[in-house]
C-alpha cells in the first residue's frame, strides 16, 4: 500500500487499527455531492475518511469537541438521505479515546485527540472504590 498523508493523527490511528485487524481500507476513496442548486448542479460535497470494503462501511473520523461537529453531522445526514444504501459510521473524539484505552495505548490519547497537556485518563466516579469516595457537601448531614 502506498504511503498515505492523513489530515489528522486520529485518522492515522483508525487506519492502524483497521490494518491490525486485517481489514482492507481506502482513505477518502470517493467524493459525493450532498447539496445542489436549483439547476441540479452540485454545490457541496462530502468525502468520508475511510471505506472498508469487507464491511461495506464508510467511516468518518473527527477529533473535534462535540459542540464543534454540527457541520460534520449535517453532511452525514445529507449523505444518508441522498445515499440510503450506503452505510456510514462517525467516530468522534470519545470513540477514538475509548478505542485507544481498550487497546492499551493510553499515551497516544493526547496526540490523537489534540489535547496535549490535558489529563490523559479522566477518572469517573464509578471507577473509584466506594470507600475512597468523598460525599459532596450537599449529601453530608447538617445534624450535629
Amino acid at each position: 500500500m502506498a504511503a498515505v498523508l492523513f489530515a489528522h493523527a486520529a485518522e492515522r490511528e483508525i487506519a492502524n487499527m483497521l490494518s491490525f485487524y486485517g481489514l482492507e481500507w481506502r482513505y477518502e476513496p470517493e467524493t459525493f455531492p450532498i447539496a445542489f442548486d436549483k439547476d441540479g448542479k452540485p454545490t457541496a460535497f462530502f468525502s468520508p475518511d475511510f471505506f472498508v470494503p469487507a464491511l461495506d462501511l464508510y467511516i468518518e473520523v473527527t477529533a473535534a469537541k462535540s459542540g464543534h461537529c454540527r457541520l460534520k453531522h449535517r453532511k452525514i445526514r445529507a449523505f444518508q438521505t441522498l445515499y440510503p444504501a450506503k452505510h456510514i459510521k462517525l467516530l468522534n473524539r470519545h470513540d477514538i479515546e475509548a478505542l485507544l484505552i481498550r487497546t492499551g495505548q493510553f499515551r497516544r490519547i493526547a496526540e490523537v485527540s489534540g489535547r496535549a497537556g490535558e489529563s490523559i485518563v479522566r477518572a469517573r466516579p464509578a471507577a473509584i472504590p466506594a470507600q475512597g469516595r468523598v460525599k459532596p457537601k450537599s449529601m453530608v448531614s447538617s445534624q450535629r
